[in-house]
């Protein structure tokens, strides 16, 4: 998460000093909770407020999921209870919340029948929506009092995050498809609950640090202990051992300890360079989603839940595989791109005439280099010795060559040449190099559902937001609900999961466990 500002105490990184947040959330001493009925008509995920424009067909027919094609033969010793010769028995769905069957005997989303329980602060939770998009029933536990302290963040980047309805955009672009209940672990009816809740689901995310998570007794120990299959998911910034493991750290620390920072930017230019928009955040939350979905396979085959742990740092360093392979196989790493004397400039970007930047990504250049020069007009080049081939002249000459195409590419817009490339239905690669804004309106993002509309209950209009990557040809991921309000779900979920009445409600709020 970066470059967080908040009026008031610092945040807490990484889980914090307290178990449920370190200040931030709604104001200080309002307790949380929206009185409603205990037993919604329609409470499971996809009952939620708002919806998606365009949603996808397909839904995923009732039936008891498989493993593998040739199954799984387990030890002696390490067969579940009720399995026969050693194979994965016949057996309740794959997760603790059922299925939950809709029109045409159908459910929604890979996931579906999946519980997820997210205490965790900041972008932890990004993990928990990826799960919840894919149809998983995910639970976000907050303090009654202070709330995730994402929540409170008043700007980022030195900008302000609220949106419409006081929500902040931040907290809403990690915490949709979850449902919102407030616990408080320092109290032994809160703590109950929580364990209640532990027996009930198959996954925990966190990134409380150990002390936290062993002070109120819910270690993954602990709630092994009660739950055998539960998958014990603990993301942190450095990783679980080290002399790093525990200490504070967000998304521009895990870009400058990766490397990334000194792998942005341009030659010439001696600074790293940050990259905004929480790039380490969300990585971080795929690598953990990865490690659970893994998890949940293996749970299939011997019955047995697991810890994992993965943090912002691993997974920066696992997005820049390639790079750090190579510096370790060759002894050195790739230098930065420089735009002026890169050896190969149909891998390059270049100003337009309206101040766009147009960007070309062949690496196969000799193949395309004929139909290069002839899109741009500048037939005389495609046999001139200096660059008629990669190794015949065109590395040596990239400068010479680079600045020829710096003044033609100056002497149209953006908009311009690629009306050209595509009436010319051109094979080579490019691309304009879009801000965010244009990225927002870009066609082909929209029409693979990178980007989605959803009629957001609270902010009264339709947003639009990213959506998932991948396309499902039976069970497509879904925004069933917008983020939480705090506590919004307290009620429905202690009624709906853990049977509790109206008077035991009542009197867990007197007590300050909810």
């Amino acid at each position: 998460m970066g470059g967080g500002e908040r009026g008031g105490a610092r945040p807490a990184a990484g889980g914090g000093d307290d178990a449920l947040g370190a200040g931030g959330g709604p104001e200080p001493g309002r307790r949380a909770g929206h009185r409603q009925d205990p037993h919604p008509a329609d409470a499971g995920p996809a009952g939620g407020a708002g919806a998606v424009r365009g949603g996808g067909p397909g839904l995923r027919p009732v039936h008891q999921p498989e493993v593998g094609r040739r199954g799984v033969q387990l030890p002696e010793d390490a067969q579940p209870a009720g399995a026969a010769g050693g194979l994965r028995s016949a057996g309740p769905p794959l997760g603790r919340a059922g299925l939950r069957v809709k029109k045409g005997g159908a459910t929604v989303g890979p996931l579906e029948g999946i519980r997820v329980i997210n205490w965790s602060q900041f972008t932890p939770s990004g993990a928990a929506a990826i799960l919840g998009d894919l149809g998983a029933d995910v639970i976000k536990v907050e303090h009654p009092e202070r709330g995730d302290a994402y929540r409170g963040m008043a700007a980022m980047y030195g900008e302000a995050m609220n949106m419409a309805g006081g929500r902040h955009v931040g907290f809403e672009a990690v915490n949709r498809n979850q449902r919102s209940i407030t616990l408080n672990l320092a109290s032994p009816e809160g703590r109950e609950l929580f364990c209640r809740l532990v027996a009930v689901s198959d996954v925990l995310i966190t990134n409380f640090e150990d002390r936290v998570r062993r002070k109120h007794r819910v270690d993954y120990d602990d709630l092994a202990a009660i739950n055998p299959r539960l998958i014990y998911a603990v993301s942190s910034n450095f990783g679980p051992r080290g002399p790093l493991a525990g200490r504070r750290g967000f998304d521009q620390v895990a870009q400058a300890r990766s490397g990334l920072m000194w792998a942005m930017g341009d030659r010439e230019q001696e600074e790293p360079v940050q990259v905004v928009g929480g790039i380490c955040d969300q990585m971080a939350a795929t690598v953990l989603v990865m490690g659970i979905l893994a998890a949940l396979v293996a749970r299939e085959r011997d019955g047995m839940g697991q810890r994992l742990d993965s943090s912002l740092l691993g997974s920066m360093i696992h997005l820049q595989s390639i790079g750090l392979t190579v510096a370790s196989l060759r002894g050195r790493g790739w230098s930065r791109h420089d735009r002026r004397r890169t050896r190969n400039p149909l891998t390059n970007h270049y100003r337009c005439a309206d101040g766009k930047w147009i960007l070309f990504g062949e690496i196969q250049a000799d193949r395309f280099w004929g139909e290069f020069c002839r899109a741009l007009g500048l037939e005389e080049l495609e046999h001139d010795p200096r660059f008629a081939t990669a190794m015949g002249g065109r590395r040596e000459n990239a400068e010479e060559l680079i600045r020829i195409l710096d003044r033609t590419l100056a002497t149209k817009t953006r908009e311009e040449w690629i009306r050209i490339f595509e009436e010319q239905q051109v094979s080579f690669a490019y691309s304009p190099v879009q801000d965010y804004q244009e990225v927002l309106e870009d066609p082909q993002a929209r029409e693979n559902g990178y980007l989605v509309e959803y009629d957001h209950p609270a902010v009264g209009h339709p947003v639009r937001l990213v959506g998932h990557p991948v396309q499902y040809s039976r069970t497509p991921a879904s925004i069933r609900r917008p983020a939480p309000e705090f506590g919004e779900h307290t009620e429905e979920v202690l009624s709906e999961l853990l049977g509790c009445s109206w008077e035991e409600i009542a009197e867990l709020r007197s007590k300050g466990a909810i």
